[in-house]
């Protein structure tokens, strides 16, 4: 939660806290860790081990600046994004 919350201005926006002893207003909903080898096989240097924690989180978040997060959705988010990672989903939040 603390990785998402510190980066998300530079992504555009912020997620609020859901007032109650000062939680945010998200949940981690899903974690998992993928492990995968990275290189050639055969080739003179061994495979990199790579992990991966893929993580969902469902909550609400607060728009700052409309025009970066929409490049932050185009261009995906975090490290990980080559490998399917950073991709986020919006819908308004029903009134």
């Amino acid at each position: 939660m603390a990785w998402l919350e510190a980066r998300a201005p530079g992504w555009g926006f912020t997620v609020p806290r859901a007032g109650e002893g000062d939680r945010a207003a998200l949940t981690v909903t899903r974690r998992r860790d993928e492990r995968f080898g990275r290189g050639r096989e055969g080739a003179e240097k061994p495979l990199n081990r790579v992990t991966l924690r893929v993580v969902q989180f469902d909550g609400v978040l607060t728009v700052e600046d409309a025009d970066r997060l929409r490049q932050s959705l185009q261009d995906g988010m975090g490290r990980a994004k080559g490998y399917g990672c950073g991709l986020m989903t919006l819908r308004p939040v029903a009134s």
